[in-house]
């Protein structure tokens, strides 16, 4: 099993492919400064693999969840269909396609940490006794 979780910078620009944006990557110029989803899963799903989760923490990381999962089920599911041994392929996204992810919160909503964000319907751990004396 494979687990990425990628924090950053993301951008789909101009209706072309979600990008993930590294340190020297340039916003104007994603197709030749940054890293395509697809192709990132594209690498990670070469040889044996069978399972996959993929976090995408960045602006519209919803598309790239969306390219990402048409990737993986071309190179994992229909690869190992009826083989008999079982694949897994999950996604999450921080951000629809056109949102802009809020620093921090997705990262917040996955601690479920008191105080920090615990999302809805999560109950908060409850208050641990103290001696008094």
């Amino acid at each position: 099993m494979v687990v990425v979780y990628f924090a950053g910078h993301g951008l789909v620009q101009d209706r072309d492919r979600h990008y993930l944006l590294c340190w020297d990557s340039h916003e104007d110029d994603p197709a030749t400064t940054a890293l395509a989803t697809e192709d990132l899963v594209r690498i990670l799903c070469r040889g044996d693999l069978r399972h996959l989760l993929l976090i995408l923490d960045t602006c519209a990381a919803g598309a790239g969840s969306a390219e990402a999962a048409g990737v993986a089920l071309q190179s994992i599911a229909y690869r190992h269909g009826g083989a008999g041994a079982s694949s897994g392929l999950w996604f999450l996204a921080s951000a629809r396609r056109k949102d802009i992810a809020e620093d921090g919160a997705f990262a917040t909503a996955l601690r479920g940490t008191p105080g920090r964000g615990t999302p809805p319907g999560v109950p908060r751990p409850a208050p641990r006794p103290t001696a008094v004396r």
